[in-house]
């Protein structure tokens, strides 16, 4: 009896050691999960850039999903996602619809906000100047097209983007900047990783350096370095590499060309020898086909990467872009 006694006593002690340590183990387990800081972006290259610079110490949600930044409306559950979150970055200067009275309210609620335009170096709308010569034939049809101009009032809400570009995200040089805006708000919402965020973000820049300098010499020695484009997303890019797009549509991509201008951009396919348009998947690659089909030009795609094609990421889009750019400008 006395050795049951002893065998039954050894194994309870072992049993209340297991179950303490089991408790332990869930408590550890729990703390680091919620160790793990939130941060919300409110497209897809600004979540790329944060998920690239935090690691595993951050859970990064991608607001607007696979829907396009332009347009995309909060419901009230992201409402209390962001209210939640430990840092919020958006792009700014327009391109969201949502952020105007939403911002400044999780500013008073105490949760961290990073607007990743402010500061760079931004480009003015051209809109108007690349349609400069479009202009006085627009006018003469002022009245011939009110009932389009009021259907473009009624969007202006939602593709209002402001005074300057807001696609900076595209240019490999700005997103440099971008990342490390990023990088300094995460060390200062979590500076306990500050290390890792720093070496992130090393990793980061020189992958983004070496994409530009791709870009340099991939845009070198071309034929001709014009093209026509669906929208126009790619300002910076043009600025950098010393090249030109003619936009069917301006910074905005549901603006609609008149027939009156597909006529006009037929004639400087003629007059500056453009061979290519290049496309994305909106509303105005109708209008791409149409004028590739009456000038004779060929069609590529292009993607303006506020989303990427499913199972790409950033740097694959890019140089699908990069791709894409020098095949229509005849680069060697």
């Amino acid at each position: 009896m006395k050795r049951s006694s002893s065998v039954f006593s050894r194994l309870s002690v072992f049993s209340i050691f297991l179950f303490s340590s089991l408790i332990f183990s869930g408590c550890q387990i729990s703390e680091n999960n919620s160790s793990k800081i939130s941060v919300i972006t409110s497209f897809y290259p600004l979540a790329f850039f944060a998920q690239e610079i935090a690691g595993d110490n951050a859970d990064v949600i991608n607001l607007s999903g696979s829907k396009s930044a332009h347009s995309y409306k909060i419901s009230p559950q992201d409402r209390v996602k962001l209210s939640q979150a430990d840092l919020v970055i958006y792009q700014g200067v327009g391109l969201e619809t949502w952020t105007q009275d939403v911002i400044s309210e999780l500013k008073q609620e105490g949760v961290a906000v990073l607007e990743a335009s402010h500061g760079l170096h931004l480009n003015k709308r051209e809109e108007e100047e690349k349609h400069d010569e479009h202009e006085e034939e627009h006018e003469e049809h002022e009245e011939e097209h009110e009932e389009h101009e009021e259907h473009e009032e009624e969007h202006e809400d939602e593709h209002n983007h402001g005074e300057f570009d807001p696609h900076t995200w595209i240019d490999p040089v700005l997103a440099q900047q971008i990342a490390e805006k990023i990088a300094k708000n995460l060390i200062e919402v979590d500076s306990q990783n500050a290390q890792e965020y720093t070496d992130n973000l090393k990793i980061l820049t020189d992958k983004l350096q070496i994409l530009d300098a791709q870009y340099q010499s991939g845009l070198k020695n071309c034929v001709q370095k014009k093209a026509f484009i669906s929208h126009d997303a790619f300002g910076y890019l043009e600025e950098r590499y010393n090249f030109e797009l003619f936009p069917i549509a301006g910074l905005s991509p549901s603006d609609e060309p008149s027939a009156k201008l597909i006529a006009k951009l037929q004639n400087i396919a003629e007059t500056q020898h453009i061979t290519h348009i290049l496309t994305e998947e909106n509303n105005v690659k109708k209008y791409a086909e149409l004028l590739s089909k009456e000038a004779g030009i060929k069609i590529l795609s292009v993607h303006p990467m506020s989303t990427v094609p499913e199972g790409s990421d950033y740097f694959q889009t890019s140089q699908n872009n990069l791709l894409t750019l020098s095949t229509a400008f005849q680069c060697q």
